[in-house]
């Protein structure tokens, strides 16, 4: 009995918490606009008061910035707002989100 006490007395007292990694996704959006515009949003989790998650969405080579980036913090989330223009669409292109392999 002394033993089986002693066990679960050294158990408990050695036994840490488990962490998890937070999940706070990111969130991409499109609308097309005309035939090849696409006007972009991307939202990505903050990281203390004006800091974001270095997440950033490349598109296809075909593909360029109409407007510059416009970006905003609200909420603990980072929010960009522009415009792509993709020659032929974007069927067939790829869309990578550049630094997922930091997270």
């Amino acid at each position: 009995m002394t033993r089986t006490l002693l066990l679960v007395v050294l158990l408990a007292a050695f036994a840490g918490g488990a962490f998890a990694h937070e999940v706070r996704p990111a969130y991409l959006e499109l609308r097309q606009t005309g035939p090849d515009t696409y006007d972009a949003l991307w939202k990505v989790p903050g990281q203390g008061e004006n800091l974001r998650l270095g997440l950033y969405v490349e598109f296809s080579a075909g593909c360029t910035n109409v407007t510059q980036p416009r970006g905003s913090m609200a909420n603990h989330a980072f929010t960009d707002r522009w415009t792509v223009t993709c020659a032929g669409g974007l069927t067939g292109g790829t869309i990578h989100i550049a630094g997922l392999t930091a997270t």
